[in-house]
């Protein structure tokens, strides 16, 4: 991210606090401030395929209108969008209710929309529970892209001044029926089996109608007087709810009952259902019963279109302020180096103030290299180091949405006020790179989650920008990019390191790794800053002042690899270290290369015994030795006063390259002392004994 990003960001969180505070007063969103409003009428927002009354397919273009207050100051609104009733047989978005609730909504400050979408007419003669579903489904698809184009066109115009973290549905009857399924039909899993194919054939749950690689997640709903498939779909936390309906509704059930219309004959559950599920997970929701009356009763009575303006406005009024609540976060760090965010509003975005027991002076941020900074911005993520391990809360207000400018390579990065999906994030220009999302505990780790309060590295194939929004659905499906089983692999710190597998150019990038760490922290990886190599590579390693490197080694059958110290002057130790039989190794803190190739011959041709490798150490040692047949092997360790001390290996082997650890140990499982040691092996006829030096 650029320093002029950088200023550009922090100007519009702090003008969107501004805002925030200014906005939530008691009367805006509450009355009619604004007696005349704009309307901008027939927006294209996108197309798909519908059918005639008679079932002929052809392609329909989908509009919107948008209503505005007119002489507003306020370049942050919330957003809300109808959606007429009508059967999914029949209306549009000029119907008065449509054009009554966008109005009274404009005046009180929303920036409203309706939009129209596809009909099902082939209902009236042909209805049956999957053409209702799938009557359903058009509907639900055609939001999705209403909701993808206003972030679209925040993201690149901004026409409207919609704050895209505020963004709330509407409808009534069938509209609500489309905007209430929307919000809580989705998963896959919970796909009516009848039309799975559909959905499949029609772009999934979100749909082809327009707009793709933006997010359509939204906030709450306004449901007039509709329904939901399936009240099994509400989960807890899920979107707030407000809803009008009337007990004796003959059309949409109230509670759970048959949907007729049609000859249909579809189970569904309506207004007062999903309340008390809704109200039975904890959930935020609120109903008003028209106590008698039957479908839709505001649509013909002006008094009680102003009860559920009335009513409803309140619900969105917590909603639309619930931004200027303070929320308390927080976030844990290991002593050492970590990698932190921001994330939440904040008064005050100083490091010394947010992180009071962090070290002075180690705030560094990434553009090119490492920057020291005094102030966090949102959407940016840093370096920051502590003495010890401990946590620090942050109060402030939530951040819903986020879009973070990336430039081409590494970028460190931080999220939301709730943890976020690398899958979920909107990239409509693919400039991620797959597998390259790294936060860092003792080394770095590939995650696919964006945790609230850390900071993680994400590398882009180009510039561009992507965004982050609360409780957005995954967008593509969650690959593995571990090699584990397929290749072989060391792992040092939680830092895999693969080995002995070719990889296509289109996947290499996948596998490098982020610039290294600041001084002090450990890291681990192959030089070019991979984490793989195909026949040999040098690994490079940044030890965190740590006495011992652990490797966890996996070589498949068949294959034998080596380690070769390299010393400051780059010559080689003296003999390699075979990890073909190894599970864990331990090495020494001294070496800062180590290079990992196979070996060039499986089976050695004498009997040896190489040196300890470290020593002296402290408190584990490698011995090595080689066998060029199968033998009877034993390896002692003893005292200089040639007492046993313990037995490390008593068993016959067949031929190859061998190593054992000596932890310093006795046979009893005690410690010795700091001394001079011998070991010893004897192979058949072979005997060989060699000093080490054990340090305390």
């Amino acid at each position: 991210m650029t320093t002029m990003n950088k200023y550009i960001l922090l100007l519009v969180v702090l003008t969107a606090t501004v805002f925030s505070q200014s906005e939530c007063d008691g009367e805006r969103y509450m009355s009619d401030l604004f007696p005349d409003i704009q309307i901008t009428s027939n927006i294209e927002y996108g197309e798909n395929i519908t059918e005639d009354i008679l079932g002929f397919e052809y392609t329909q273009t989908l509009y919107l209108d948008v209503y505005e207050p007119e002489g507003d100051n306020v370049n942050e609104r919330p957003l809300i969008i109808f959606m007429f009733g009508g059967a999914f047989v029949s209306g549009s978005k000029n119907s008065p209710v449509m054009q009554e609730l966008c109005t009274r909504y404009a005046k009180m400050g929303y920036v409203a929309s309706a939009i129209d979408y596809r009909l099902t007419p082939t209902l009236i003669w042909n209805g049956s529970a999957e053409n209702a579903y799938k009557a359903v489904l058009k509907a639900i698809h055609d939001l999705k892209a209403a909701i993808r184009y206003f972030r679209m066109n925040d993201s690149l115009y901004d026409d409207f001044g919609v704050d895209t973290s505020r963004i709330y549905t509407g409808g009534s009857s069938a509209g609500a029926i489309a905007s209430v399924n929307t919000a809580y039909l989705n998963e896959e899993s919970e796909i009516p089996e009848l039309v799975i194919d559909f959905v499949n054939e029609s772009g999934g749950l979100e749909g082809l109608s327009g707009n793709p690689g933006f997010d359509s997640h939204f906030y709450g709903i306004v449901n007039l007087c509709g329904a939901v498939g399936d009240t099994n779909w509400i989960e807890f936390n899920d979107i707030p709810i407000v809803s009008v309906h009337g007990d004796e509704d003959t059309v949409v059930p109230y509670a759970d009952d048959l949907v007729t219309l049609f000859g249909i004959n579809l189970q569904v559950y309506g207004s007062y259902s999903i309340h008390q599920t809704m109200i039975d997970l904890g959930n935020q929701s609120a109903l008003y019963t028209f106590e008698g009356e039957d479908h839709t009763p505001y649509a013909y009575s002006d008094a009680y279109m102003d009860v559920t303006i009335d009513f409803t406005k309140e619900y969105m009024y917590d909603l639309v302020c619930a931004e200027s609540q303070s929320e308390e976060i927080s976030i844990y760090y290991e002593a050492n180096w970590n990698l932190v965010g921001l994330p939440l509003d904040v008064e005050n975005a100083s490091y010394t103030t947010l992180f009071p027991e962090s070290i002075e002076g180690t705030l560094y941020s990434f553009s090119g290299g490492y920057n020291p900074e005094t102030i966090l911005i949102h959407g940016e993520g840093y370096w920051l180091r502590f003495n010890e391990a401990g946590s620090t809360t942050i109060t402030g207000t939530t951040i819903n949405e986020l879009t973070i400018s990336l430039n081409e390579g590494w970028n460190l990065v931080s999220g939301l006020s709730e943890d976020v999906s690398i899958y979920s994030v909107s990239d409509p220009d693919s400039i991620i790179v797959p597998g390259t999302l790294y936060g860092f505990n003792e080394g770095y780790v590939g995650t696919d989650m964006l945790v609230s309060g850390n900071g993680y590295w994400v590398r882009a194939f180009e510039e561009g920008e992507i965004t982050l929004t609360s409780g957005a659905l995954a967008k593509t499906s969650p690959r593995e990019f571990s090699l584990k089983g397929k290749a072989n692999n060391l792992t040092v710190n939680n830092t895999d390191l693969y080995f002995g597998v070719e990889m296509s150019a289109e996947d290499r990038l996948s596998y490098s790794l982020p610039p290294k760490p600041p001084a002090g922290a450990f890291d681990v990886r192959f030089s070019g800053n991979w984490k793989y190599c195909e026949d040999s590579g040098v690994i490079e390693v940044m030890n965190d002042g740590s006495p011992l490197i652990m490797f966890d080694c996996n070589i498949k059958d068949g294959e034998v690899w080596e380690l070769v110290p390299v010393i400051a002057n780059g010559t080689e130790w003296s003999a390699a270290i075979p990890l073909s039989d190894q599970g864990q190794l331990t090495l020494g803190s001294g070496v800062e290369q180590w290079i990992l190739r196979k070996s060039v011959s499986t089976v050695s041709t004498t009997f040896a015994l190489h040196p300890a490798y470290p020593n002296p150490f402290n408190p584990i040692t490698s011995l090595r030795y080689d066998l060029p047949e199968k033998a009877q092997v034993a390896l002692t360790i003893y005292d200089l006063m040639g007492r046993e001390v313990t037995q490390l290996v008593n068993t016959t082997q067949e031929a190859g390259y061998r190593s054992v650890q000596w932890d310093a140990t006795d046979s009893f499982g005690k410690p010795v002392s700091a001394g001079v040691y011998l070991y010893q092996i004897r192979a058949g006829e072979f005997v060989q004994t060699k000093k080490m030096v054990l340090l305390k």
